[in-house]
């Protein structure tokens, strides 16, 4: 069936608490000792031991005198295992007097583990000696490690062996060290009590060194605790060489040294990168040869990492200052990451890393340029500069002298300018500098990319930006914002010009009603980027800031736009990415225009974005269901001077009462028992509808609603508006719409709040005008008070807005009310005794055990003759029974309903109904359990006989120790 085993290893070591003494493990295809010991037990043995045993963290028993050599990859290795920790015990592991030679890799790898000692034993003859990779607490100690020694070169040579170095520019290494720690708190790699030998260029493999710093580390800043005693060399011997460390921009670079690499003497010191900081401050230090590095004394300092925009920077210096006056320029060093070195991948940075003995320091970014004019000597310009952003990052202290740094401060400049014209600029005002795309070109125009690459294209209006090659769905172009300008509270609009093209040519098109899909169009995203206590980074998005206006012809440049405010989380952010996404490969994002402008409205005063769409377009809205949108004029008319609007927004499909416009609203402006009022114009298709059906009923008007998302799915449904009645065709079939709803918990604690149109007539396409939500300032009977459950309930308003009908009949505006007034309202066309007024009521009010008191005034009249009539306050049942309130508490999740009748206090009234005249109405309700805690409760009017005309008007429901007097 053919080799299975892959790799295979010599000594497969799944437990370490066994014994292994004078093996001999030779001509593996992999390695001869592999420590690929898990977290815990399987195979046979799992029943054996206990469920949380874990034999990563048990050292070795017993490893001795044992023997790798002439394996195709290691000798002895601990990697892979638990990865990404490798095999970590808790107490030192030791393999001890081993003989490891010719192997072709690494005599040993020993990698993402830690408490690994090798101790005693020979290292001949491999690539790498030992080659520690992300490892803490590796201990080498009493060894003796030969690089390609005068034997294995005599047989190479003899029997045409392959030599260790395939070419003469390979070099060997002795001991591979790792710049970074797993665990700060740990010690990182000491080498004590070894001696080196044949590290040399003698040997044929030229640049070969005793000690050698890995190239490719998982951060570039060193900040292993390494430390080396008692080495040993052969005369010939290269002792150490940094080079390819600092050449792949590894910074920070400090190995502790007893004085064994000390090229002058055997005091001790440091081994460190050569660095013009060593001389700023007054440190003695001597070069060490062909190292790339310099031994100095007196090294106490903590690492400063300042990271930043790695657009722009390329010639712009960190300068440091100290109190002394010393002043040091910092290059900045390219930090590429995803394996691309492209400046323009938003993954990539620029940092400024140095390490500052005991002092306090400032430091300023300073742009140093050179203008030369024809004729005159060059100029040299050196200016303050802001790069957008800059992260701050202190290393961990010393743990061996005390004198490090006291202080950095990083000094930003302010955001107000005055330009070469004198003009007063804030480049806050318009946070994207190179919006027009005029400088330099695509590499250097401030914008960065997710995937793929950028260019320039030229239109018939100028330059736009292009993505090049986009190589995912989250592929497109991002711009950092700066910093300085991310202010709490402050209100910014995205606005720019996008069109689509195929890579290969061509416009291309995508579906502004698409949700998801290959045809759905761009989006784009807030993401911010901030440091957590841990060291590490807490990431958050806010999602579709700015999307596709709507329509979109396809092939040209299309509006897109969007809002947002500046919360919390990205005022304290070090990063704030506008990045655009969600669109099929194969087609490339065209910008043009971009715009992110600072604006001076209040963003929560109004919770819905483009309600009134008189710029054309319906960025901001999306639908329920699948009821598509489109534009169309005219809008809805101005109902005191008839003049219509330039635009409205329409679904295109209804095949349910619950599919219509909707926008995720600004959950963020919410306050908990803050009222907000709904005001907005509707339209049903070409049909008379009823403002009073409750949804979902055929022949009703629309009415809105709020849905809470929580965890993907709806959490909470709210009718919060209905139309107003009566029905009007004053104003081409537009009908106002108002409600009020009061911000709960479940509103607040939800991912997020849609508003969306639902009900009326299903397959009726509904057109929308004028919508807001705004928090209500000025309260009126209009809105919600616990000093009164009923909303308009004088009704001198003119409409009757807050009311609709439960079972059926019609409701219009009756003249005059009670006692002079001009409204009263009239619920007609009763077929039955159940059909009544209805009002829901707010139940954050509703306490148990508090005490209502309902007062109203009624009249009666003929159905036909619309003649007084008269009725009995005793009856309680029957046809001439008089009207009485009831409460109507509904749990639909549960499926239950409480009706509680609010029978009339008739010790409070006239015995005798004056049938041509309003009657006062007088009764009280304890509230229970189900009234305060039912989500839907709702009061109306009933045991009316049918066919008789109901009118209402002076209608409250106080607390009772507030009620007004009778």
């Amino acid at each position: 069936g053919g080799e299975g085993n892959n790799p295979p290893a010599t000594f497969l070591i799944r437990s370490p608490t066994n014994t292994f003494r004078n093996n001999v493990a030779a001509g593996s295809e992999e390695s001869g000792f592999w420590f690929n010991v898990k977290t815990s037990v399987g195979g046979y043995s799992q029943n054996i031991f206990p469920g949380d045993y874990n034999p990563s963290e048990f050292p070795v028993t017993e490893f001795i005198g044992n023997v790798a050599h002439s394996n195709k990859g290691n000798g002895i290795q601990t990697w892979p295992g638990t990865a990404p920790d490798g095999y970590s015990p808790l107490e030192e592991c030791v393999l001890e007097n081993s003989r490891v030679y010719r192997n072709s890799e690494n005599g040993f790898f020993i990698a993402g583990g830690q408490n690994i000692v090798i101790k005693g034993g020979l290292i001949a003859d491999n690539k790498i000696g030992v080659n520690i990779n992300w490892a803490d607490k590796t201990i080498l100690t009493s060894i003796r490690i030969i690089g390609f020694s005068t034997q294995y070169q005599r047989i190479v040579k003899t029997l045409g062996y392959q030599s260790l170095c395939s070419t003469s520019s390979e070099p060997i290494f002795g001991v591979k060290l790792y710049p970074n720690s797993r665990d700060p708190s740990m010690d990182g790699t000491s080498v004590e009590d070894v001696h080196f030998s044949k590290f040399s260029d003698s040997t044929g493999c030229e640049g070969s060194t005793a000690l050698t710093v890995n190239d490719v580390p998982r951060d570039l800043s060193f900040d292993s605790k390494t430390t080396v005693q008692r080495l040993t060399f052969d005369d010939d011997v290269r002792p150490i060489s940094i080079c390819d460390a600092d050449e792949a921009y590894v910074d920070s670079i400090q190995i502790k040294d007893d004085g064994s690499l000390n090229p002058s003497d055997s005091s001790s010191g440091n081994v460190v990168a050569i660095d013009p900081l060593m001389t700023l401050l007054d440190l003695v230090c001597s070069p060490i040869p062909r190292s790339c590095a310099q031994y100095c004394f007196g090294v106490c300092g903590q690492k400063v990492s300042v990271t930043t925009n790695s657009q722009g920077t390329a010639d712009v210096v960190l300068r440091i200052s100290d109190e002394k006056g010393n002043v040091l320029d910092r290059p900045p060093k390219f930090r590429p990451r995803m394996n691309t070195e492209t400046e323009t991948l938003w993954n990539n940075f620029r940092e400024y890393v140095t390490t500052l003995p005991s002092g306090n320091y400032t430091a300023e970014f300073r742009k140093i340029t050179e203008e030369k004019e024809e004729g005159e000597e060059p100029k040299i310009i050196d200016e303050a500069y802001w790069p957008g952003f800059a992260h701050v990052t202190l290393g961990n202290p010393p743990d061996d002298c005390s004198n490090y740094l006291d202080s950095f401060e990083l000094l930003i400049p302010e955001t107000n300018l005055t330009s070469s014209a004198g003009e007063h600029v804030d480049v806050c005002d318009q946070l994207i500098r190179n919006s027009d795309f005029k400088e330099g070109n695509a590499q250097e125009a401030g914008w960065h990319h997710t995937g793929g690459g950028l260019k320039y294209v030229e239109t018939s209006f100028g330059t736009a930006l292009s993505t090049l090659e986009r190589n995912a769905w989250g592929a497109g172009p991002a711009y950092f914002f700066d910093t300085r300008c991310m202010i709490k509270g402050e209100t910014y609009k995205i606005d720019l010009q996008m069109r689509l093209e195929f890579t290969h040519g061509g416009g291309a098109s995508c579906d502004v009603n698409a949700k998801y899909g290959n045809g759905v169009c761009p989006r784009a995203n807030l993401k911010t980027i901030a440091s957590d206590s841990s060291g590490g980074e807490t990431v958050s998005f806010k999602w579709n800031v700015a999307a596709a206006a709507g329509p979109w012809e396809d092939g040209q440049w299309n509006r897109f736009t969007g809002i947002f405010q500046v919360d919390e989380t990205m005022a304290n952010a070090e990063n704030v990415i506008l990045f655009f996404e969600r669109l099929r490969t194969s087609v490339e994002i065209q910008l043009s225009a971009v715009t992110v402008k600072r604006l001076d409205t209040d963003y929560c005063a109004d919770l819905i974005y483009n309600g009134d769409f008189e710029d054309g377009h319906f960025a901001g809205w999306s639908y329920t269901g699948q009821a598509k949108l489109d534009i169309i004029s005219p809008g809805a008319p101005n109902f005191e001077t008839g003049d219509l609007s330039g635009h409205a927004l329409i679904t295109q499909v209804r095949d349910h009462w619950f599919w219509g416009q909707s926008q995720e609203i600004r959950k963020e402006c919410l306050v908990e028992n803050q009222q907000y009022a709904i005001t907005g114009r509707v339209k049903l298709g070409s049909t008379v509808c009823d403002p009073f059906h409750m949804h979902p009923k055929p022949g009703g008007c629309p009415s809105v609603f709020l849905m809470v998302i929580k965890d993907g799915g709806a959490e909470l449904y709210q009718e919060i508006g209905q139309t107003v009645g009566p029905y009007t065709d004053d104003y081409h079939g537009w009908q106002y719409v108002t409600g009020v709803f009061k911000a709960a918990p479940a509103h607040l604690n939800g991912d997020s709040v849609v508003f969306y149109v639902g009900a009326g007539t299903v397959s009726e396409n509904v057109a929308i005008d004028d919508f807001s939500i705004f928090p209500i300032t000025d309260t009126n009977e209009a809105y919600l008070s616990c000093d009164n459950l009923i909303r308009n309930g004088d009704f001198e308003i003119g409409d009757a807005r807050g009311y609709n009908v439960i079972g059926g009949g019609s409701l219009s505006m009756q003249i005059p009310g009670y006692n002079s007034s001009v409204y009263a309202l009239l619920h007609s066309e009763r077929d039955s005794t159940f059909y009544g007024i209805r009002q829901v009521i707010d139940t954050t009010c509703l306490e148990v055990g508090s005490v209502w008191e309902i007062k109203a005034r009624f009249k009666i009249l003929d159905g036909d003759t619309l003649e007084p009539v008269q009725c009995n306050r005793q009856e309680t049942w029957g046809d001439a029974m008089c009207p009485i309130i009831t409460v109507h508490s509904v749990d639909y999740e549960q499926g239950d309903v409480e009706t509680y009748h609010a029978w009339p206090d008739t010790d409070k009234l006239p015995s005798d109904w004056t049938s041509s005249d309003f009657n006062l109405y007088l009764s009280n309700f304890t509230v229970t359990e189900k009234m305060s805690t039912y989500p839907l409760v709702s009061v109306y009017v009933d045991k009316v006989m049918k066919n008789l005309n109901v009118i209402l008007d002076d209608f409250s429901i106080r607390p009772l120790e507030v009620s007004a007097e009778t």
